[in-house]
């Protein structure tokens, strides 16, 4: 309630327009102001328009200028999320927080981009333009990161390596999101899955592509577990962990375990395997979330798809997919919540998830 009372009232003090004529640090507090109710709001939206409160289409400020900058007082020229560039002045000092945010707007279009297929009852001419205009996007911050900060957001080690840093979050931030953002993406042809377009897109979608899209899922599934275990393994460990990292390991654990669960699916990894990355992933939300309260249906969850895996790959294959809900599908998928939503757990819903299965 509070979050969205400080989001509409920043819009009235048009907090998300730039405001050239103030002083330079005027102009970078009220960007920060902005950009941090926007990441808030895509905690609280996750894709759906009927709970956004700032939505990125009316944002017409400027990115925040890099920390060096804002500390000195020294005004740099930054750009919009409407253009794709981070900025790269060597002098600005690194300006991580830039990337956070456009991490996550292509994560927010990935979710929205789901929500609109789920609704679609026809298959999607356009979805693999759609798709690799993402990719395109994801591989443009991949290289501006590298450009501007000398990190490779593709080589899962390299967050440990940046341990004793100062922004440390902000670099595990962009990896693991960078990560789970193709997770997120490749998903959608993942048949049956429980985050896969429908069926009558899945089933037109080209071999090529579908078995494309499952290489990238294991992939990039493979280097977030990468990640979770790095993290699990520094010495001193973090004081604390930010809650994307819960949601990350816990949308890895489902993929990890769907993967070689999936009757026709060429994977490379083993049940095994994936039982150990979800004990892993495990390990570490219990160490650094055991006193979270948004964080105890994650564990719970997990942990129960490891027990179920006592049962054999069908028991697992067949957690993961989709329910069959008596009523529209399609408004089901469009419209559900993962365990992990504040607004699931704020009570704001009818009690059809619980009759209806877990959607993630």
């Amino acid at each position: 309630m509070l979050a969205g009372l400080a989001a509409r009232g920043a819009t009235a003090l048009r907090l998300n327009h730039e405001r050239p004529e103030l002083s330079f640090i005027a102009q970078e507090i009220r960007r920060r102001v902005l950009w941090a109710l926007s990441s808030i709001d895509g905690s609280f939206s996750v894709g759906l328009p009927e709970y956004e409160t700032i939505p990125h289409a009316v944002i017409y400020q400027r990115l925040p200028s890099s920390e060096n900058a804002f500390r000195d007082g020294r005004p740099t020229f930054t750009t919009s999320t409407h253009s794709p560039w981070l900025d790269s002045d060597p002098s600005s000092g690194c300006n991580l927080f830039s990337a956070c945010i456009q991490i996550s707007k292509i994560s927010k279009d990935i979710m929205r981009l789901t929500r609109q297929l789920a609704l679609s009852e026809q298959p999607l001419a356009q979805l693999s333009g759609l798709v690799q205009e993402i990719q395109n996007d994801l591989w443009r911050l991949q290289a501006d990161v590298k450009l501007s900060f000398q990190y490779h957001v593709a080589n899962p080690t390299c967050v440990a390596q940046m341990a004793n840093s100062r922004w440390f979050v902000r670099y595990l931030q962009i990896s693991i999101t960078w990560h789970q953002a193709h997770c997120d993406l490749y998903r959608l042809f993942l048949a049956d899955y429980n985050g896969a377009a429908p069926r009558i897109i899945t089933d037109s979608i080209e071999p090529s592509l579908r078995a494309q899209a499952v290489e990238k899922c294991q992939e990039h599934v493979q280097n977030i577990n990468c990640i979770i275990r790095g993290v699990l393994d520094l010495s001193p460990p973090p004081a604390l962990l930010p809650p994307y990292v819960a949601v990350c390991a816990y949308h890895a654990t489902r993929l990890t375990m769907f993967l070689p669960c999936a009757p026709d699916l060429d994977v490379t990894i083993g049940l095994n395997s994936a039982i150990k990355s979800a004990n892993v992933a495990l390990t570490v939300l219990r160490r650094f979330f055991a006193n979270s309260a948004s964080a105890k249906k994650i564990i719970q969850d997990m942990q129960y798809l490891v027990n179920l895996s006592s049962d054999g790959p069908g028991s697992i294959y067949k957690e993961l997919c989709y329910p069959l809900p008596p009523y529209d599908q399609g408004l089901h998928r469009h419209s559900h919540l993962a365990v992990h939503s504040l607004i699931r757990q704020a009570n704001f819903i009818d009690g059809g998830y619980e009759n209806y299965g877990e959607p993630s």
